[in-house]
């Protein structure tokens, strides 16, 4: 193998000549994928003026010197367009859109954000039974100590940092 799996970074080989090339090259993919931040992901075909670095989506049915690049991560560098194929989970912010992308291993999609799940809240006295409750977790606001947050072993309710029975 004379790549990593996934990102597709070159080796280098212990026999190897200009062992500084392989080294640049692998420093530019990883410029360019990591904290991915992309000009634009609507464009068929490279800009007039692109700026040293930066980083496009290829959208789809390219043209010009991205023909046959459709969804690739295109990136301008020492005067020349590199392609580098999207895998999936890749995400990038869009700065003309302002907004995050992932690949989703077909097309790149917004990626969405799911705010956290919000635990039911209850007080010691108002706790549901414990028996045959399926809630998960639950946050007790007023445990002896302070605001805990417990499951149910089907008996009891427990706290989650040490098990013990809430009372």
């Amino acid at each position: 193998m004379s790549t990593t799996p996934r990102l597709q970074f070159p080796y280098i080989l212990s026999s190897q000549a200009q062992k500084e090339v392989t080294h640049a090259d692998t420093l530019n993919r990883l410029d360019a994928l990591v904290q991915a931040a992309i000009e634009d992901k609507d464009l068929p075909a490279p800009p007039g003026s692109p700026v040293e670095g930066a980083l496009y989506i290829v959208a789809a049915s390219p043209t010009g010197a991205w023909v046959g690049q459709a969804r690739a991560l295109a990136q301008f560098l020492g005067g020349i367009w590199r392609f580098y194929a999207p895998y999936a989970g890749l995400s990038g912010w869009v700065k003309d859109e302002n907004r995050p992308y992932v690949y989703n291993g077909t097309a790149w999609t917004v990626a969405t954000t799911q705010a956290p799940q919000q635990l039911p809240s209850y007080t010691v006295a108002g706790l549901p039974a414990a028996s045959g409750n399926t809630a998960g977790l639950i946050y007790i606001s007023n445990e002896s100590g302070g605001a805990v947050v417990a499951f149910s072993d089907g008996t009891n309710w427990r706290r989650v940092t040490d098990r013990a029975v809430v009372s």
